[in-house]
């Protein structure tokens, strides 16, 4: 049975060892080091499950969803519970609606738990500026607070997908947060601040395996509430507007916790906005004055996030199921991979 390091960058697979508790292989001849009969048996099992997938969809699910890339890269695949499991990347697939804000020449894609929503504040603030409304104290207080002059339903939009926007001669841009600490966010945001994710919510371990297994095979966990709404904050970033079907045409801004960083790195595509500097600073400014998280203001929440963080890090299952996940995150845009550790 193939094995490697518990570094996911390994390139290849040793034959006649034990397997770490997780290993990815990259080498797409180790599958076949297998013995026959695990071959065959593991074909055999790959097609009934997917005859029985098939047969129960009865639940639209994002295997209803188009697809976008081969489920089955076979240079990726990791082995969890001893190497007797075998997990293979979520394919890219493609939401059916998605949230996109056109400022001047630059296009924002908005995507789940990567500031999507201080994004779009900011860009609303600018396009109010372009087309001549003063930015009011009234005004001021409801962007500062919640409300999005410049998007419907609630601070959300969701907008059909624009035939030709690929060709538009514009900068189209979106926030890149690293999968790991997205998926931690999405878990306190959706699971327990909402309590939205049923039983798949009890630990971020069951939500690390729910997550996988509703995005790759449709599995509803049970007890979630309304699976559009979940399907919509945990789906990868390469299934939003596109992105994972354009990727090159995509600038990818990487997301920090820290202000001052961020603003930085949005400063060089914000110019695209064709808006004079000091309105452009002023927009910027709100990423330090407001915050959409208000549960990292509370000290007695503050700290759950760093130890979700570690309880993800330091268990070898859970962080095979995030990186299956969201395997194709950190493969379009030639991001590195966490390291896995062994138990």
């Amino acid at each position: 049975m193939p094995t490697g390091s518990p570094d996911v960058h390994v390139r290849e697979c040793t034959k006649g060892q034990t397997p770490p508790y997780l290993a990815i292989c990259t080498e797409p001849t180790s599958f076949l080091r297998l013995r026959p009969m695990y071959i065959l048996l593991l074909y055999f099992g790959w097609v009934m499950a997917f005859q029985i997938v098939r047969l129960a969809g009865t639940t639209i699910g994002p295997n209803h969803y188009e697809m976008v890339s081969d489920a089955n890269p076979k240079n990726a695949f990791w082995y969890i519970e001893n190497g007797t499991d075998l997990l293979w990347p979520v394919p890219i697939r493609r939401l059916p609606s998605c949230s996109r804000m056109f400022v001047g020449k630059l296009v924002y894609s908005s995507t789940p738990k990567s500031n999507s929503r201080q994004m779009k504040k900011m860009l609303c603030e600018l396009l109010l500026r372009k087309l001549g409304m003063n930015i009011t104290k009234d005004v001021e207080d409801d962007l500062t607070t919640g409300k999005n002059w410049c998007l419907r339903s609630h601070g959300r939009a969701k907008m059909s997908y624009l035939k030709g926007w690929e060709n538009l001669n514009n900068t189209k841009m979106f926030v890149w947060r690293d999968p790991v600490d997205r998926f931690v966010s999405m878990y306190g945001h959706v699971c327990i601040s909402l309590k939205r994710c049923g039983k798949a919510g009890e630990s971020i371990h069951t939500a690390a395996k729910a997550f996988y297994e509703y995005l790759q095979f449709g599995t509803v966990p049970k007890g979630a509430v309304t699976p559009e709404f979940f399907v919509h904050h945990i789906s990868p970033t390469s299934w939003s507007c596109d992105i994972g079907a354009y990727p090159t045409e995509f600038v990818p801004i990487a997301y920090s916790k820290k202000p001052e960083v961020l603003i930085k790195r949005l400063r060089r595509v914000f110019r695209k906005v064709e808006a004079p500097r000091s309105w452009i600073e002023k927009a910027l400014r709100r990423l330090k004055k407001t915050t959409t998280n208000k549960a990292r203001l509370d000290p007695k929440k503050a700290g759950r996030y760093d130890r979700w963080m570690r309880e993800v890090r330091s268990n070898p299952t859970t962080m095979s199921y995030v990186l299956a996940t969201y395997y194709h995150d950190y493969r379009l845009w030639n991001k590195r991979m966490p390291t896995i550790n062994k138990l």
